[in-house]
């Protein structure tokens, strides 16, 4: 599984997210249940006596380090960071003109 994705269903199962972003970048259901089960066979996540699923302190540890090494500052957290999501600012020469 990509770091990506990882810190993804990570950050999800933590703020008892949704999973209709993943859905939309095209996985399946099946295969975000097929994530779920394997994060809780490599111990990221447990579920509780009353069936309420946690992350553990190694998903907890991933996070941070994956938050350092891509620069996602406390402010921008929410934000998943998405490199496909980036744009080259514009030179200082370039003209643009608004659509209307």
């Amino acid at each position: 599984m990509k770091e990506q994705l990882l810190y993804q269903l990570l950050k999800i199962l933590k703020h008892n997210g949704n999973v209709w972003n993943l859905i939309n970048e095209g996985y399946e259901f099946g295969q975000v249940t097929h994530f779920v089960d394997e994060l809780q066979t490599e111990n990221y996540i447990s579920t509780d006596a009353e069936g309420k699923t946690h992350i553990t302190a190694i998903a907890d540890a991933f996070i941070l380090g994956f938050e350092a090494n891509n620069g996602i500052r406390n402010y921008s957290k929410w934000i998943l960071p998405r490199s496909e999501m980036w744009h080259k600012p514009i030179g200082l020469a370039s003209i643009y003109i608004p659509k209307e």
